[in-house]
């Protein structure tokens, strides 16, 4: 018998963003969301337009689980608090941005903060269906942050967090 050794060889399919490709495509996570909607930043101040696109996703009974960190303070996520559907918790020593819905992800410096659009930043764009690897190592880490952060409000429950 004979033996030959191949390799693994794994190709991933990411995609580099500019500042305004980055904003375009957490606004596409956003607004695509249907089972899950996650946002993590330590830094938030939203636009009118991403918090009409969050508000329309926790309308559509989207589960948005939402990550802030930092020193920020429950007014940062202003009238998110108010909607149904979401779950926002604190990590005191957070400083990465992932923002990810059932299909796709963006790993970013950008924060959701309303000036980083002005920013020069620059991210990578996952696709779940052609780099399901690198998507699901970088969701579990997600769902780590999350474990060991603490709920914003006392009215969240851990069951509201939801990363299908």
């Amino acid at each position: 018998m004979i033996f030959i050794y191949q390799p693994l060889i794994i190709v991933f399919m990411a995609e580099f963003l500019t500042t305004r490709e980055t904003v375009a495509k957490i606004e596409d996570i956003i607004r695509n969301a249907q089972s899950t909607l996650v946002l993590i930043s330590p830094y938030w101040q939203l636009s009118e337009n991403w918090f009409v696109r969050i508000s329309d996703a926790a309308k559509r009974n989207t589960p948005v689980t939402i990550l802030i960190g930092k020193d920020s303070k429950p007014e940062c996520v202003g009238n998110l608090l108010l909607l149904k559907n979401i779950a926002i918790k604190h990590l005191k020593n957070l400083h990465a941005k992932c923002y990810f819905n059932q299909d796709s992800m963006v790993i970013s410096s950008m924060n959701m903060y309303e000036f980083s659009k002005k920013n020069r930043e620059m991210g990578i764009y996952i696709r779940r269906d052609t780099d399901k690897q690198l998507f699901e190592v970088a969701k579990k880490e997600a769902e780590h942050f999350f474990q060991h952060a603490t709920p914003l409000s006392s009215l969240q429950s851990e069951d509201s967090i939801n990363f299908t």
